[in-house]
C-alpha cells in the first residue's frame, strides 16, 4: 500500500459544443491514500472512481444526460493523457447495456479564469 496522503480539490470543466451549447460542470475529486481517486459532479450518477499510471489517468463514472424532459444515464470510461503542465487530452467512450455508443475526443488547458475560450466560427 502507498504511504500517499489524501489530497482534494475542485476542477471546473466548461464545454463549448459545436452547436454552439455551452456547458459546465463541477468536480470535487479526493486522491486517496492508497493513490486511486474518487469525485463527484452534479451530473454523474454516485462516485466517479480513477487509476493513474505515469502520465495518465483512467476516470470511470455514470453521467446523466437530459435530452427532450427525459434523464438518460450512460457508462463513462475515460482515459486523459498529460501532454505537458498546461495541457490534456481525454478520450471518452459513452456506453449504455454493454455497448459503446459514443467515443469523444476533448483537450483541456489549464488557464487563469481571467482567460475565456471562445466557440469558433464556422467559415
Amino acid at each position: 500500500m502507498s504511504s500517499q496522503t489524501a489530497v482534494s480539490g475542485t476542477l471546473f470543466e466548461k464545454f463549448y459544443w459545436d452547436d454552439g451549447e455551452e456547458q459546465t460542470r463541477t468536480w470535487e475529486i479526493k486522491r486517496l491514500p492508497n493513490g486511486e481517486y474518487q469525485g463527484s459532479a452534479g451530473d454523474v450518477e454516485g462516485l466517479a472512481w480513477g487509476d493513474s499510471e505515469g502520465f495518465a489517468l483512467r476516470w470511470q463514472y455514470t453521467l446523466q444526460v437530459p435530452v427532450k424532459g427525459s434523464v438518460y444515464n450512460f457508462k463513462v470510461d475515460d482515459w486523459m493523457y498529460q501532454m505537458d503542465k498546461q495541457r490534456l487530452f481525454n478520450q471518452s467512450t459513452l456506453s449504455k447495456f454493454g455497448l459503446d455508443l459514443a467515443e469523444i475526443h476533448l483537450f483541456f488547458d489549464k488557464s487563469p479564469t481571467s482567460d475565456v475560450c471562445q466557440p469558433v466560427a464556422e467559415a
